[in-house]
């Protein structure tokens, strides 16, 4: 999971940060266990493998890393990056934001980085606290980014969301605490009025929560049929004045895409979209005014 996110990363930066095309990006695949390493080199231009290479490391490592390539090398998360909780990515005008999580002190902490044009920020603790913090996603927002997260503090699980300015500098000095009793696996989309939307599942409920420009809530949350039960992460975009939201259910294995109008609220029943029945994993969805394209 973290390589596909190393991918998204070398796209996002060739798009958001200018890359001449003349640097290309190399990107670690972990083949082979911990011992070994293998790297694929892409072209800038266009995101195609040019050459792939396996080498055995010079001995076990209990590091994960990941690396992109736009003009110079980053080291994103190079020590106790866990590759089984998804990757976010959100891309700006004025750059892109990654956000993962790393295990440290018997916890999940949130990190964040952003990447420009020149230079990319240093990265730290999207929360100061010593809560546990669990599925965090970005999106980007008119002036910036939006981070949301699980806080799991005690036997308290909020729902947390914070804004950050389009260089990734958190505008909030604490996260806005969320409606829910349980919620996990949120994901967030701006609307076509401004606002904010977030979904995520609460407990066996899957529920929907519209929030303004600063990020607090502006109305109840709202049900939505069949998302509670699902698996994995599920996906969020705007489409036209409302938003398209899609998860995968747990009993069937079926991608559903469901319909949301501008309040967040089911606009018609959810639609199974897949033929096979076997989906799992987390889901991406990138939305035009023409259409869109889920994954």
């Amino acid at each position: 999971m973290g390589n596909y996110a190393c991918v998204a990363l070398i796209y996002a930066c060739v798009g958001a940060c200018g890359d001449d095309g003349d640097a290309p990006g190399q990107l670690p695949l972990d083949n082979g266990g911990p011992w070994m390493d293998a790297s694929v080199r892409l072209d800038a231009s266009d995101g195609s493998a040019s050459d792939a290479g396996v080498g055995a490391d010079a001995g076990p490592s209990t590091e994960n890393s990941c690396r992109g390539r736009s003009g110079s090398d980053a080291v994103v998360a190079e020590r106790f990056f866990d590759p089984q909780s998804p990757v976010s990515v959100a891309v700006h005008a004025r750059g892109a934001l990654l956000s993962w999580t790393q295990f440290r002190a018997g916890k999940s902490r949130v990190f964040s980085r952003w990447f420009g044009v020149e230079a990319d920020a240093v990265d730290a603790p999207v929360a100061e606290d010593e809560s546990n913090q669990l599925g965090v996603h970005s999106a980007a927002t008119a002036t910036g980014f939006l981070t949301t997260w699980s806080d799991e503090a005690g036997a308290r699980v909020e729902l947390r969301a914070r804004r950050s300015d389009g260089d990734g500098v958190p505008l909030d000095s604490t996260p806005v605490a969320g409606a829910g009793a349980n919620p996990s696996a949120a994901v967030s989309a701006q609307g076509a009025d401004g606002k904010l939307l977030l979904a995520f599942r609460d407990g066996s409920q899957g529920r929907t929560l519209l929030l303004g420009a600063d990020a607090k809530p502006v109305a109840a949350a709202h049900d939505v049929p069949g998302f509670g039960a699902s698996l994995g992460r599920p996906t969020l975009a705007a489409f036209g004045a409302g938003y398209l939201l899609a998860w995968v259910d747990a009993a069937t294995r079926r991608v559903h895409l469901q319909s949301l109008d501008a309040t967040g609220v089911a606009a018609t029943a959810s639609l199974p979209i897949d033929s096979d029945g076997d989906a799992q994993g987390n889901l991406d969805l990138a939305t035009t005014a023409a259409g869109g394209a889920l994954a």
